[in-house]
């Protein structure tokens, strides 16, 4: 950035009366912040003393870009977190400090004293967290942590959870936090450590059999659904972890959490018999209509790799016209397409015309083109294209037609599901 440009835009910075003008303005002098020798002091005045807290903070994100390793920059930016009375600038300005002096030891000491003293929890909490990221390994940060998780009050979760994530692997620390993880009264302490061990790279088994026993037994039923969910993340194709999960997917409220678990299951058990049945139970039930496609896709899958049955093409002729999402219905439909049953190609043809959703109505026609060429097919396919009211679905046959899809004479191809 040459002297003119910068000049330029610190001008804007001073004079704009439009608070977005003077923050894109100062957005692209922080850009390059040292090349210009006014800028330097430039951020220090901003940083002391404008009225906008969002640019006082992005003064002094720019000086730490600029001049990292610079302690007399760091001293500044430890003042100004110490001295502005803006919260903004004490939850956003100590991200910036650890990541650019994460070795000094006043850093560690400042992140602390926010930790304890600062009345807003949000900044404690985020000071906790830095504190556990840049002290990783640091027996001092470990024993501030630790000596935090031992009192009652706010941060307590925090600091649990801070160590659970980054000291776990001490065996002393690993077995205090576990142990939270069980008998601290506080729910949140709970199912912090359950949530920070499950995101560690590897848990280990300790923790596995902490996220089984959690998952059923804590007292506390959103315990109960975190614990599930570190079980699911760290799933590894346990018998004890696989039952968990088959008992207690269906009275699982939330959706995304049973959605979870059924892809758990697939990926580590598809072949077992008791998933496929729950694949079965859910295509049917489950009260999420992309839930009931996860299943209806994963059984046609196993039916393409021959190790369905009959039944699975009757469910699936069943939900391409009964279940009321249209999502179910279009996975159905395209399963089925390929398939020998002559009855699943007239249900095809049926769905492509009668379906009152238009993407349903396009993935009959599309799975009919691919799937069962032929006179007939092309035949539809040119009425739908006059026909259809929707200008997406009719445009769709048209360029089925065109390109020849569906007018082959030959066998079906791309089969989803043979047999029915």
């Amino acid at each position: 950035m040459d002297g003119p440009l910068a000049a330029f835009l610190r001008e804007r910075v001073r004079t704009d009366r439009a608070p977005g003008v003077r923050r894109m303005a100062l957005q692209a002098i922080c850009l390059q912040p040292a090349e210009d020798p006014g800028n330097a002091p430039f951020l220090h005045r901003l940083a002391e003393s404008d009225p906008d807290p969002q640019v006082r903070v992005s003064a002094l994100a720019g000086l730490a870009r600029g001049w990292t390793g610079d302690p007399r920059v760091a001293e500044f930016l430890r003042r100004r977190i110490a001295e502005d009375r803006d919260p903004l600038v004490r939850l956003r300005v100590p991200p910036v400090l650890a990541l650019r002096w994460a070795g000094d030891p006043q850093v560690a000491r400042q992140l602390r004293d926010l930790a304890v003293e600062d009345a807003l929890p949000d900044v404690r909490a985020g000071a906790l967290a830095l504190l556990g990221q840049v002290g990783a390994g640091d027996p001092e940060v470990a024993a501030f942590l630790r000596e935090r998780a031992e009192q009652e009050g706010p941060g307590r979760a925090a600091a649990t959870g801070e160590l659970a994530a980054h000291f776990a692997d001490d065996p002393e620390l690993g077995a205090f936090v576990r142990d939270r993880a069980q008998s601290a009264s506080d729910p949140l302490v709970r199912a912090a450590v359950l949530t920070a061990l499950a995101n560690r790279q590897d848990p280990g088994p300790a923790a596995r059999a902490l996220f089984l026993e959690r998952a059923s037994a804590d007292p506390d039923p959103r315990v109960r659904e975190v614990a599930l969910a570190a079980v699911v993340r760290c799933h590894d194709g346990e018998q004890r972890a696989a039952a968990l999960l088959l008992e207690r997917v269906a009275g699982l409220r939330d959706a995304d959490v049973r959605l979870s678990v059924l892809r758990a299951l697939l990926a580590h058990r598809p072949d077992d018999p008791a998933v496929r049945a729950l694949l079965r139970e859910r295509a049917e039930r489950d009260a999420s209509g992309p839930i009931r496609a996860v299943a209806l896709h994963a059984l046609a899958r196993a039916g393409a790799d021959g190790a369905g049955d009959g039944t699975v093409a009757e469910l699936l002729r069943g939900r391409a016209v009964a279940d009321p999402d249209p999502l179910p219905r279009r996975v159905a439909l395209r399963a089925l397409g390929g398939s020998p049953d002559r009855a699943a190609v007239e249900l095809l043809r049926w769905r492509a015309v009668e379906d009152p959703d238009e993407g349903v109505r396009i993935a009959a026609l599309r799975a009919l083109a691919f799937g069962a060429p032929g006179a007939a097919t092309a035949a539809l396919l040119a009425a739908r294209a006059r026909a259809e009211l929707v200008p997406a679905a009719a445009a769709e046959a048209a360029r089925l037609l065109a390109a020849g899809e569906g007018a082959g004479a030959g066998t079906a191809r791309g089969s989803a599901l043979r047999g029915g």
